[in-house]
């Protein structure tokens, strides 16, 4: 995605160098506009699909879930941009023009051309890039649930430590032997440790 992206770079701003210098170039003010937005979203494709993906390897497991969801929401805002995008260029230019056969001059239409086919293959590619993202968050968010489920029923079912037996218990004074319930056992029963967590990404 991101060699598509650079080379889309290199076109509409060229584009745009060129539509500023000289604005008899662009044959509608739509066609500046919708360039321009293509580089846009040109540049914020490269420059932020260069950052996120590095952000992984300075990040722990603790904080996973920012990158899974940094990346998912990186990836449907590039969604919706590259789709404006090429939608709104494809419509400036009907589809495409054959450029030897159009009845009048239309300054950089191979260039434009070309702007539109990398808008639609880059867009293609996100969208690959984020159904893929969307299952890795959906597995990623099972996989939490699933060992807080596993924690929840190993705690619960548990035994517990049973008093040793042998050993004499101590005198109480009558306020402590009130304050002990009749049903209660001595010495108080003590849990076991839980389980440790399998995977803990969560957890402040």
């Amino acid at each position: 995605m991101l060699l598509f992206a650079i080379v889309e770079v290199a076109l509409s701003t060229h584009l745009v160098s060129s539509y500023n210098s000289r604005p008899d170039e662009a044959q509608a003010r739509s066609v500046h506009i919708r360039v321009r937005f293509i580089t846009f979203a040109s540049w914020w494709t490269v420059l932020l699909g260069t950052v996120l993906p590095m952000l992984g390897w300075f990040l722990t497991d603790k904080y996973m879930w920012l990158f899974l969801y940094g990346n998912l929401m990186f990836l449907t805002l590039t969604w919706i941009w590259w789709s404006a995008a090429a939608a709104a260029i494809t419509a400036s230019l009907n589809g495409g023009h054959n450029c030897s056969a159009l009845p009048y001059n239309l300054p950089h239409c191979d260039t434009l051309n070309a702007v539109m086919a990398f808008s639609w293959i880059i867009l293609l590619i996100v969208t690959i890039g984020l159904v893929v993202a969307i299952i890795v968050v959906v597995k990623w968010y099972r996989s939490t649930t699933d060992t807080d489920d596993i924690e929840q029923v190993s705690t619960r079912h548990l035994p517990e430590y049973e008093p040793i037996q042998g050993i004499k218990r101590p005198s109480e004074t009558p306020s402590q032997q009130s304050r002990r319930s009749g049903n209660s056992s001595y010495p108080p029963k003590t849990p076991a440790p839980t389980f440790t967590r399998l995977l803990d990404m969560l957890d402040d």
